[in-house]
């Protein structure tokens, strides 16, 4: 169990569990702004796997809460808690705090359709989500997309949620100016786990029809999922202008960025996940000054007004995307104006101080909640 103990010891304290390790984006800007505004107990676990990492973070919370009794306020079940709200709420009556930042539910059912919606395995996960929302005083998602689906899907009502945008570690993806040559290709960027919701396959198409644009090339870096399909499909089109790069390691990625001409931020796929909800990627592509293409959906919509911030197209079209990707290109003024614009929202909406903000207002809401 690891107390840290970074503000006064008069501030509540915040017990932290979460089903992913804590350096998952996610949970990392959680807890550090968290850190930042209260004492926290941090009962997270970093082994490589869901089913041991939750069966460890399990097993720390029963001891924790039925022999330990760490003093703490509010409960906190960040990124894949779903399975610890019921249990954190069950063994002590302390407020606790959601952060649904996906459903189980969308994202096994419709997102990545490994299981059937009524199947035994779809209706656990439903289930699995329904639960954790009814055993938790407040709900933080990341976007109000995300808020109102599960206020319809899971009766959760509106008021017992709060948005609270991912944003970007602004010490680690920041501007980096890198010298290049008149003659230096025009880099297309995406980084990502190839998830569905991603629809790598839409940048596949607009790679294809831009084929014979002179020094045009896309570079796709990671893998997940849908990789292998991806793969074949580029082998298919005998694509000539698209390189596959595999992970890179996190303090290597903004250099990568920084390579860029255009970056590819999304959802380009056309689930309702991808409308709903603001890919990871933008913030750090914003955040580090490149002009980005992301889809026009309302998620998006909320934070970013196209031109201005990014430019859009529409999901699931590669010849939109192909044709906002010429528009950048050949539009020096436009690229560095969305470029310094989306900068300046990320560096102002999501410095340290302002997320600490953010984070603390669904912990207040527990906490004031669970006093009525």
């Amino acid at each position: 169990m690891n107390e840290q103990n970074s503000v006064q010891s008069t501030s509540p304290t915040v017990l932290f569990v979460s089903g992913r390790e804590p350096d998952y984006v996610r949970n990392s800007i959680a807890l550090r702004s968290l850190s930042a505004r209260y004492g926290i107990v941090d009962l997270t676990s970093s082994q490589a796997h869901y089913p041991s990492r939750l069966a460890s973070v399990s097993l720390k919370t029963l001891q924790a809460l039925l022999w330990r009794r760490p003093r703490y306020d509010v409960a906190f079940a960040g990124f894949l808690g779903q399975p610890l709200a019921p249990l954190l709420r069950s063994l002590q009556r302390r407020p606790v705090v959601l952060d649904a930042f996906l459903s189980v539910y969308d994202t096994l059912a419709f997102d990545r359709q490994v299981v059937s919606p009524v199947s035994p395995g779809g209706r656990a996960a439903f289930l699995l989500d329904w639960l954790a929302c009814r055993f938790s005083t407040i709900i933080t998602v990341d976007t109000a997309a995300q808020a109102r689906y599960f206020s319809v899907m899971f009766g959760v009502p509106l008021a017992k949620t709060r948005v609270v945008y991912l944003g970007a570690d602004l010490d680690v993806f920041r501007p980096v100016s890198l010298a290049g040559s008149p003659d230096s290709p025009f880099v297309v960027f995406y980084h990502g786990s190839y998830l569905p919701l991603h629809g790598v396959h839409v940048i596949l198409g607009a790679a294809k029809q831009l084929e014979a644009q002179p020094g045009l090339r896309f570079v796709l870096v990671g893998r997940g999922q849908t990789y292998a399909r991806v793969r074949q499909l580029a082998a298919e089109l005998r694509l000539s202008n698209v390189q596959f790069v595999d992970w890179i390691p996190y303090g290597e990625l903004p250099a990568a960025i920084a390579r860029a001409s255009v970056c590819l931020g999304g959802h380009f796929g056309v689930t309702g996940k991808a409308r709903r909800t603001i890919a990871g990627k933008t913030f750090q592509y914003l955040a580090m000054g490149r002009p980005t293409i992301v889809a026009d959906a309302v998620a998006n919509r909320e934070l970013f007004t196209p031109d201005e911030h990014v430019v859009v197209c529409p999901p699931g079209d590669p010849s939109a995307l192909a044709a906002a990707i010429l528009r950048l290109r050949d539009d020096p003024d436009l690229r560095a104006s969305v470029a310094a614009q989306g900068r300046s929202l990320i560096a102002e909406r999501f410095s340290a101080d302002r997320l600490a903000d953010d984070w603390s207002v669904p912990v207040a809401a527990a906490l004031s909640t669970d006093r009525r």
